[in-house]
């Protein structure tokens, strides 16, 4: 079968290591639009940090946000959503007190932290969305689409450390000095599988492109999958195909030749 529907992580897939758009990459983008795909962005950035990134791209289509925890259309519309709950958030915000690492807490197009610190820059800097600072997370009123936690200059030696604390949680990375906690049914994968439900297509229709470990899922679910050039060798391992990087235009590569056939 034809692609029918292209989704797209944002960091280290869509965007250049300058976190922009190449030219050729909007101009793939638009080339499948043309031709009928639904082109979707699949991130682990909250709707108003991809919606800046999105509108440019001149489709109309739903976004997958929070790495799956939620699937809206640009307005908000939710379509698919599975959140953390609060008592499993407030386990994983006293971990990080405990050990002393910077958490942000997202809740629909709000996003909360303890700590005015380096962190909290940064990420305001990568996603331009700073966070709000709160005395207290575990009072917030509703359970979390996403809690993320930073440390620098990595996350490496903290990442087993958190896997193996929160077993019941979905713990994946999509920066080397994050790690990003969701609902174990809140993946990009189901959030995928949701979306191309909602537009009646099946996995051999859809191709998905990222470089994350929080790309997996949609990844392992879509028809064809695609690794970034600049992925981790295990990443690469688990597509069927691997394009050029994202210094590169390899969106690009991949929708020309794969989706487009040329």
């Amino acid at each position: 079968m034809s692609i029918k529907l292209i989704a797209l992580d944002l960091d280290g897939t869509l965007l250049d290591p300058n976190r922009s758009i190449t030219p050729k990459v909007k101009a793939a983008i638009a080339d499948a639009a043309r031709a009928g795909i639904k082109v979707v962005i699949a991130s682990g950035r909250m709707l108003p940090s991809a919606l800046p990134v999105y509108r440019p791209l001149g489709i109309d289509t739903p976004l997958i946000c929070c790495n799956g925890a939620y699937v809206c259309t640009p307005e908000g519309q939710m379509i698919h959503r599975c959140p953390i709950e609060k008592p499993e958030a407030r386990q994983v915000i006293e971990f990080a007190r405990e050990n002393h690492l910077y958490i942000q807490y997202y809740i629909g197009n709000d996003l909360y932290c303890e700590q005015d610190c380096e962190e909290r820059e940064l990420y305001g800097k990568l996603s331009l969305m700073r966070a709000q600072y709160v005395p207290d997370l575990t009072a917030l009123p509703t359970g979390t689409d996403k809690l993320l936690m930073i440390h620098l200059p990595t996350m490496s030696e903290w990442m087993p450390k958190i896997e193996a604390a929160f077993t019941q949680l979905a713990v994946t990375s999509s920066m080397k000095f994050y790690a990003e906690i969701n609902h174990p049914d809140a993946n990009k994968g189901v959030a995928l599988k949701a979306l191309a439900d909602y537009y009646g297509f099946a996995p051999d229709q859809v191709m998905a492109i990222g470089d994350g470990s929080n790309d997996l899922a949609m990844l392992r679910w879509a028809g064809c999958s695609v690794a970034m050039g600049n992925a981790g060798k295990a990443i690469q391992e688990q597509c069927k195909h691997v394009c050029p990087d994202n210094a590169h235009d390899g969106v690009a590569h991949a929708i020309w030749q794969l989706a487009l056939e040329r």
